[in-house]
């Protein structure tokens, strides 16, 4: 397994179409608040027009009458006709303002809304790492993980889409189709990087991150290397350190995904399961069940070639998602 990381030559190069991204962003925001600004005035204007039309109709019944009013005498009022016609046995009621409507409907037995409480719930959370994608210690280049211009998958990544292609990379299409895949289903998912990451984040430090998030449990995805081309495969760390009160709870779990990496085809060969206790992300998680998963070999051509294809990066992802999901069932807690 390698962690070392690489002074990628065309860091800089990234860097500046982030940058140029970031911009975008910036502009398409900036853009987004003014034609929503725009919009809410608009519409408090509308609202003061309506306001107003309530709260004084008769100026503006007035100034409509006003143009279209005769000059001459004015004509009579009803009340005035009434009175100049000879008065007859049945007597005339003009109904006033203060008449009552034939059909009142009491206001006072009108049952009144009860408003619906707001409730807080939290369900099973899972911290899913994808390996490296952030600076170095030093922070002066990107820690791409394993790949150099002598993998197959660097070179058969740069044969099929122009662009060579590092372990920071696969795992990182990997860790969101499980995502996808564990909040379809209801889980609460907390990612340690949806892309590449400009800042210096040491693995003690992503592990702490993962700790305090308050996750149940972590996965971290990764991609293996060897001296060896024909070591191939699927291998899953676990945390077997005695004296830590989960250390059977952590096999148990890697046990589990293993089973199913090998149930959906996605390892050449029989998943094998490995302490782990020298791994810093898994020692500094605290204590939740904690797992790393190294899903294939990059420097193994067969690998290679499976891990650019979707269907093999499907059934990895649903492997470790079903392994989560088989292994912690789903609970759903009020707040």
């Amino acid at each position: 397994m390698n962690f070392s990381p690489l002074n990628d030559p065309s860091f800089e190069e990234h860097r500046r179409r982030e940058a140029e991204k970031a911009a975008k962003k910036r502009r398409k925001k900036t853009l987004i608040i003014l034609v929503s600004v725009s919009l809410v005035l608009l519409a408090a204007t509308v609202l003061l027009v309506f306001a107003a039309l309530d709260t004084f109709p008769e100026i503006f019944a007035n100034t409509e009458t006003t143009g279209e009013a005769p000059t001459g005498t004015p004509e009579p009022t009803p009340a005035q006709t009434a009175s100049s016609e000879p008065s007859s046995d049945v007597p005339v009621v003009v109904p006033s303002k203060n008449t009552p409507s034939e059909s009142p409907s009491p206001t006072q037995n009108v049952p009144t809304e009860t408003p619906t409480p707001t409730v807080n719930v939290r369900t099973t959370t899972v911290y899913v790492d994808a390996g490296h994608g952030f600076l170095n210690s030093m922070g002066d280049a990107m820690d791409k993980g394993a790949g150099n211009k002598d993998y197959p998958y660097y070179k058969l990544s740069e044969e099929q889409t122009g662009i060579p292609m590092y372990e920071s990379d696969l795992v990182l299409i990997l860790a969101k189709k499980v995502k996808a895949i564990l909040e379809e289903n209801g889980y609460t998912v907390i990612m340690s990087r949806e892309d590449y990451v400009y800042e210096r984040v040491p693995i003690n430090l992503r592990a702490e991150k993962a700790r305090n998030a308050g996750a149940d449990l972590l996965v971290s995805i990764h991609a293996n290397s060897a001296e060896d081309a024909t070591v191939n495969g699927a291998r899953v760390f676990y945390n077997d350190n005695p004296e830590w009160e989960l250390c059977a709870e952590c096999r148990a779990f890697a046990q589990t995904v293993a089973e199913k990496i090998d149930a959906y085809g996605a390892s050449q060969r029989k998943s094998l399961i490995s302490s782990g206790r020298s791994l810093a992300m898994l020692r500094g998680t605290g204590n939740i069940p904690s797992i790393l998963v190294e899903t294939c070999f990059l420097t193994n051509e067969e690998d290679s070639k499976l891990a650019l294809t979707e269907t093999w990066q499907d059934n990895m992802a649903k492997a470790i998602a079903e392994g989560v999901m088989q292994r912690y069932k789903l609970q759903t807690q009020i707040l």
